[in-house]
């Protein structure tokens, strides 16, 4: 039998960060007046912290040339001891010497990349993340990118607006390769945190993972909020992951489904700055089995002092980060588990342009094959105006669901999916995925231009 943080330890994937550091990245991200390249090194370093131990991450850079920034690097292990080596922090100095200048070519950036990622010796899931602004306008494109390696998988996150990223040749990309492409939209208060909960889903995938639940929240002074999630029997433990204002003085504890004092056997680790904090529940081999400790509805509870808020903000002063105004701290708190029950969700659109239809695919399967159980499965589509919809997902096959909606006004839709349902022996489960989906209106991509100056 399988203990939970061995559970965890079993799939280490093999990651390469693709980051954009072309010119436009000096822009105005939307957000406290920061450059879009602050934000991608705030998002980055979030990666660093979120990749779990025992894994393999390399960092490569692009604008119209690509270079290793770092190379690939084990990352070190909790347990037993300490860490042999401060592999994050050498790949955060990395990131930090990020200057933006120059064109954009994604394609230099993905091939580096996908050679970089290679191990002979090595089969684990390989995965390349890309951090980008722009559309391509440098060669080599992504349409020149023939004998890409099938056993990487590329994922990408566009931090901006379709009209500005043109994302159409990384969107077929990442689909190819049995990825995906989601959007950032304009960046706002929350910036931060939306690029790393989209790492997260990203990363809980990789890991052959699965995201149960992943609210984002803002809580007061003085007051206690309170989330259930379910393990059931297909769960090997489960993972609490915080992110939060660096240093907030958040409060976490855990709870079992039949214990009123706060479960004890958590590993938690957290990153230099207190933004990223991860609690892993364990469950010894000899609970893996006994329902009393392992299956049903746990709660998590996320409080923050008052005494201490007053300190932390005192001490921070006029580095009060967003979302403090109203007296409040902004964090998300996303929980997956490693299981056997798996959701994947993809969307797929009949083209790029509005009026395009956008086709959502979800596959429930356990074990690798399909679970017939009929699902709750509830979506909310949000179109680029802030209105919801609610297509009504259909059974295509055994475990596999469909639902569709026309894009008619050009933007970003984003898509929320949850999965609600029983097991077999009426034990409940969860699981959630975010996607997004952008049409706009298409405009030429200008290459170098010539200036004719009048005579003198």
């Amino acid at each position: 039998i399988i203990n939970a943080h061995q559970a965890f330890q079993e799939i280490k994937p093999r990651l390469s960060l693709v980051l954009d550091r072309s010119g436009s990245m000096k822009g105005h991200s939307g957000m406290d007046g920061q450059t879009r390249m602050q934000i991608l090194k705030t998002a980055a370093h979030d990666l660093v912290d979120l990749v779990d131990f025992g894994s393999t991450l390399g960092i490569v850079s692009f604008n119209n040339e690509a270079q290793i920034a770092a190379p690939m690097t084990l990352l070190e292990i909790l347990d037993p001891g300490p860490p042999v080596q401060d592999s994050r922090e050498m790949l955060k100095d990395a990131i930090d010497a990020l200057s933006p200048a120059g064109l954009t070519s994604i394609g230099a950036g993905i091939r580096v990349a996908g050679v970089a990622i290679q191990d002979p010796d090595h089969h684990p899931p390989k995965a390349l993340i890309v951090l980008t602004d722009g559309r391509e306008n440098s060669a080599p494109f992504l349409a020149d990118l023939a004998n890409f390696p099938e056993d990487v998988r590329v994922y990408a996150i566009g931090m901006g607006i379709p009209e500005t990223l043109q994302p159409e040749p990384l969107m077929t990309f990442t689909e190819n390769s049995g990825g995906y492409t989601v959007m950032a939209d304009e960046l706002g208060s929350d910036g931060n945190n939306t690029l790393s909960e989209f790492l997260v889903q990203i990363l809980v995938e990789i890991s052959n993972s699965s995201l149960i639940l992943d609210p984002a929240m803002n809580i007061k002074p003085g007051v206690t909020e309170k989330l259930t999630f379910p393990l059931g029997q297909w769960d090997w433990g489960g993972e609490i992951i915080l992110i939060q204002p660096p240093g907030a003085p958040l409060e976490v504890r855990i709870f079992s489904p039949r214990n009123k004092d706060p479960w004890t056997d958590i590993q938690t680790w957290e990153s230099d700055n207190r933004r990223v904090i991860r609690h892993r529940i364990l469950l010894p081999p000899d609970k893996i089995k006994d329902e009393v400790h392992h299956r049903g509805e746990w709660q998590v509870e996320v409080s923050l002092p008052e005494n201490r808020f007053r300190e932390w903000v005192a001490a921070i002063g006029d580095d009060s980060p967003a979302g403090l105004n109203q007296e409040a701290v902004p964090f998300t708190l996303m929980i997956s588990t490693r299981s056997t029950l798996r959701m994947r969700c993809r969307i797929n659109q009949s083209g790029y342009e509005p009026g395009a239809t956008m086709t959502l695919s979800v596959k429930l399967t356990n074990g690798g094959i399909p679970h017939e159980s009929l699902p709750a499965l509830e979506v909310i589509v949000t179109d680029p105006a802030g209105n919801p919809d609610y297509p009504k997902p259909e059974v295509k096959k055994p475990g596999e669901f469909t639902c569709s909606i026309t894009a008619s006004d050009p933007g970003i839709y984003h898509w929320k999916i949850r999965a609600m349902g029983q097991t077999g022996s009426n034990e409940f489960y969860q699981r959630e995925c975010r996607l997004t989906g952008a049409v706009w209106h298409p405009s030429p991509i200008l290459g170098p231009q010539i200036i004719i100056l009048p005579p003198s």
